[in-house]
């Protein structure tokens, strides 16, 4: 049936079939999108105006975004006093329910009730939990300029050489300085070393030709949408899983790992298939799936990939302004 449709279609002047396809492709625009509506809605969390700890979502989300607003609040140069009564309430209702409680990490719920007795302690005394709020550490010499410069994606990789898991999760631990809405740090790292699996994977993506056979280790970066909150969050994810994702890509180089960054921009159906495919859970979203190895070192090579003006890049308020 498709490859009569196809014939078909052969059969049907070029301005037509652009025509045709144009509408196909607004038509599957907007299944996509109504797709990725239904699967906000479904896994995100209510905002703080609907949020309720006897309700059946968003709690971590909730606990997270209130403690990280009583840690910022103590970290201004000069915090209000007192300050934090709506995050204090709602904690004090987060930590007051058993099946809340139960729902949540125990890392969050103790960062919550450590957020609430610092806040009592500036509210009551004045005294600021350098805990909640350390002082900001001395500058340190960063890597140099050519360190960032030095950095390209690799199409070229020895199969004979596996990325170890421990300098994969010493770059996992550099990308989870990573900066993220409220500190919910909703980035996943999902870690492929089955030949079968990653041959799969790298199928669904479709961006690896002429090198994907060489793929030892495949990296798939996606982002808890549970850890969104309301209609303001829907495309947070995107923008908090492309940093994590860049992050670690820098903490592979610090240790000399190659890598290259496949883009995932596929269909949901196909999204689907990678979820199964590689046991991730259902309430997360695919941000891009990342090549792992080593190039050798005589016969590598990488693309130009030139780069734009940086007086197509930066903008000054100046130069607007014509000051």
């Amino acid at each position: 049936m498709k490859n009569l449709a196809l014939t078909a279609l052969s059969r049907i002047p070029s301005p037509a079939q652009r025509k045709i396809f144009q509408v196909r492709e607004r038509m599957m625009a907007i299944t996509e999108f109504y797709a990725d509506l239904r699967r906000f809605l479904r896994h995100s969390g209510p905002s703080d105006r609907v949020y309720d700890s006897s309700g059946s979502r968003g709690h971590e989300a909730q606990a997270i975004k209130d403690y990280h607003r009583i840690e910022k609040g103590l970290s201004l140069r000069e915090p209000r006093q007192p300050f934090g009564a709506e995050p204090s309430q709602r904690l004090r209702g987060i930590l007051a329910t058993p099946a809340v409680i139960a729902a949540i990490p125990g890392h969050v719920a103790a960062a919550a009730e450590e957020a609430l007795d610092g806040l009592e302690q500036w509210n009551n005394h004045g005294e600021i939990d350098s805990n909640l709020a350390p002082f900001v550490a001395e500058p340190v010499d960063g890597p140099s300029v050519d360190f960032f410069l030095s950095r390209r994606s690799v199409r070229n990789f020895d199969p004979s050489r596996v990325v170890g898991q421990a300098d994969i999760t010493h770059a996992v631990e550099i990308a989870q300085s990573t900066p993220s809405v409220c500190n919910r740090q909703a980035s996943r790292v999902h870690i492929l070393t089955n030949p079968t699996k990653i041959r799969a994977a790298l199928k669904l993506q479709s961006g690896n030709a002429g090198f994907g056979d060489d793929i030892t280790t495949l990296a798939i970066i996606t982002v808890d949408t549970r850890l969104f909150t309301g209609v303001g969050e829907r495309n947070q994810g995107w923008i908090d899983g492309g940093l994590f994702a860049m992050t670690f890509v820098w903490g592979l180089h610090s240790i000399g790992v190659d890598s290259c960054m496949l883009n995932w921009s596929k269909s949901n159906s196909l999204s689907k298939k990678l979820r199964v495919l590689s046991d991730i859970p259902n309430s997360e979203d695919i941000i891009c799936t990342v090549a792992l190895g080593y190039a050798p070192t005589s016969s590598a090579r990488a693309a130009r990939s030139p780069r734009r003006p940086i007086s197509e890049i930066l903008t000054f308020d100046s130069q607007r302004n014509g000051a």
